[in-house]
């Protein structure tokens, strides 16, 4: 338990100094967590071999501060962590359309994607005077936000809300911008927060029902994500590096 009482995760491999590792951590419903688990036969090592990326979630009941979500940890190499990413934006978006089955194109539902970022790198997301993040979100057609800093919490919430595809073409730009701050590595291993927090704000609901023909096109998906990766060189480089 560090300084501010938070419990450090202390299984998995959570080695920061390793240069091909990347991190990512994003929130999660007890439903939608609970959906990831029904995909993944209840164990969650299946993310790691479908995606080659160590996945690990906070413990039940135990929310990131100021809301009713779970933390959700990734680690591995910058495109598997993406890969992962595009899997369980489709289980947002699977979620979703149970929520509201007669809104437009299942393909395309609106989805909300929260990312776990230190405080140290919304400058570095946000650019000059915001002019990054705002070009980040006309060019996806997507809305993103930055929570307020919480006294005592070293980490803060990006939301990212549009269609499933292209939120999650914004969060691969922001997945690959945070790696070049070490504390991101660092604040991989965080899992679990103290109980006394700031009162909880909405999560977004999904319904009970879960499309298991989806499944298979869903993973075949994820072959197809490689060209979406094309836009963006740095993460092309470690695919052909790979």
């Amino acid at each position: 338990m560090d300084a501010i009482g938070i419990n450090r995760h202390t299984s998995g491999n959570f080695d920061s100094m390793d240069p091909k590792l990347s991190f990512c951590k994003l929130l999660i419903t007890d439903d939608q967590f609970s959906k990831l688990l029904e995909f993944s036969f209840g164990d969650l090592s299946t993310v790691k071999n479908l995606t080659g990326c160590t996945c690990h979630v906070s413990e039940a009941g135990n929310y990131f501060p100021g809301t009713k979500e779970r933390v959700l940890s990734l680690s591995g190499p910058l495109v598997q962590i993406c890969v992962a990413v595009q899997l369980i934006s489709d289980l947002f978006r699977l979620c979703a359309i149970a929520d509201r089955p007669h809104t437009g194109s299942p393909e395309y539902a609106l989805i909300g994607m929260r990312l776990v970022v230190p405080n140290s790198v919304v400058g570095m997301i946000m650019g000059k005077g915001g002019k990054d993040i705002r070009t980040l979100a006309i060019e996806n057609s997507v809305r993103i936000q930055i929570s307020k800093r919480i006294p005592g919490l070293l980490e803060r919430l990006v939301s990212i809300a549009g269609r499933s595809d292209h939120v999650c073409c914004a969060s691969f730009v922001l997945i690959e911008t945070i790696q070049a701050d070490h504390r991101t590595g660092e604040h991989a291993s965080i899992l679990n927060y103290p109980t006394t927090s700031p009162a909880p704000t909405p999560s977004p609901s999904a319904s009970n029902m879960f499309e298991h023909d989806h499944l298979d096109a869903m993973t075949r998906n994820l072959g197809e994500l490689v060209s979406q990766l094309s836009k963006y060189p740095m993460l092309l480089a470690e695919i052909r590096n790979a």
